[in-house]
């Protein structure tokens, strides 16, 4: 759920945490740290007119699909 991603944004361990868990925390970490040392090259590809997602661990969804479907709500509204 969002949120539970502020114990990687402060360096911390959620305890209890699955390994699914702590490979997200981790890759949070480092795109905090790559962003804060100016590694955005590390960061994620850029961005195309082709949306694209990626999640970790295993939701009972996939990203790529689930990220499409929630922009096309917001089809045809102009974004500046």
């Amino acid at each position: 759920m969002h949120g539970s991603e502020m114990y990687a944004l402060v360096g911390q361990e959620q305890p209890g945490r699955s390994p699914g868990q702590a490979e997200r925390d981790t890759r949070i970490r480092d795109i905090v740290l790559d962003f804060a040392t100016g590694e955005q090259t590390r960061l994620w590809p850029a961005v195309t007119d082709r949306p694209i997602s990626g999640s970790v661990d295993n939701p009972p969804f996939e990203a790529t699909a689930h990220y499409q479907q929630a922009l096309g709500l917001w089809e045809g509204i102009d974004r500046p």
